[in-house]
């Protein structure tokens, strides 16, 4: 499937260390040069597909400061329109 795809990830070398395309690079049937960070097709500096035939596949391994990011938008909103529980841990 690899070698048929385009492959992304939202960070590289996070992804190749600890996503589900680690075992690919490390097998040889992927190599690491051909990943494409998914920040690169958002900002529109590298293409997503190239046609409709295209199979991608996205490795989402993750970023800390994007979890956060949401968490604090989840936080912000739920504050806003009284939705939610405390939950004393």
């Amino acid at each position: 499937m690899f070698k048929a795809a385009r492959v992304f990830a939202d960070d590289i070398g996070q992804a190749s260390k600890v996503g589900e395309i680690q075992t690919a690079i490390r097998s040889g049937i992927l190599q690491k040069k051909s990943i494409i960070e998914i920040g690169n097709v958002i900002n529109e500096n590298q293409k997503g597909r190239l046609s409709n035939k295209d199979i991608t596949v996205f490795d989402s391994t993750g970023i800390a400061l994007q979890d956060l990011a949401v968490a604090e938008y989840i936080l912000k909103i739920s504050e806003e329109n009284n939705i939610g529980n405390i939950v004393n841990i």
